[in-house]
C-alpha cells in the first residue's frame, strides 16, 4: 500500500501536543488530487496530539506517514457520507410529507451536526498519521 509522506520539523512540544513545521508540502501537495481540501496544503505549522514514544525534541526532523487507506477513509468521511446524509434526510422528510424548505433545513442541520461530531472526535483521527524520526 502506498503512503503519503511529508517531511516536517519539530518546533514545539507541550505535553501530548506536538507542533510541526512542514518542510516540503508545496511540491508534494501540487500533485495530490484532493489537495484543495487538505489542511496540510494551507498550513505551514500543524499541531498533533501525539504520545511522544520516540523522545522527539524541538529541532528534530520527522516524517509524517499517512496510509492510502487513511486517505480513502477521509474521502468517505468528508465527502461521501455527508452527501448520503443530505439525500437520506431530504428523502425521509419528503416522504413524511414535510415541505421542501423544512426538509432542506433539516438536511443542512444534520450535516452540521455530523461535522461537529467529527470535530469533537478529531483526536481519534490523529492515530491515522504516523510520525517517524527522520534518519540523517
Amino acid at each position: 500500500m502506498e503512503k503519503i509522506s511529508h517531511r516536517a520539523h519539530v518546533v514545539a512540544i507541550e505535553g501530548n501536543k506536538i507542533t510541526l513545521e512542514m518542510i516540503d508540502y508545496e511540491k508534494k501537495c501540487s500533485a495530490c488530487a484532493i489537495s484543495a481540501f487538505c489542511n496540510l496544503k494551507n498550513a505551514q505549522k500543524v499541531e498533533f496530539n501525539y504520545k511522544n514514544t520516540q523522545n522527539l525534541k524541538v529541532g528534530d526532523d520527522v516524517v509524517l506517514n499517512i496510509d492510502e487507506s487513511a486517505e480513502k477513509m477521509s474521502v468517505i468521511l468528508l465527502f461521501a457520507l455527508p452527501v448520503l446524509l443530505i439525500f437520506t434526510v431530504l428523502c425521509l422528510l419528503k416522504l413524511c410529507g414535510f415541505d421542501d424548505a423544512f426538509s432542506a433545513g433539516c438536511a443542512v442541520l444534520a450535516v452540521g451536526i455530523y461535522f461537529l461530531g467529527l470535530y469533537l472526535f478529531k483526536n481519534r483521527f490523529n492515530k491515522l498519521v504516523k510520525i517517524v524520526r527522520e534518519n540523517k
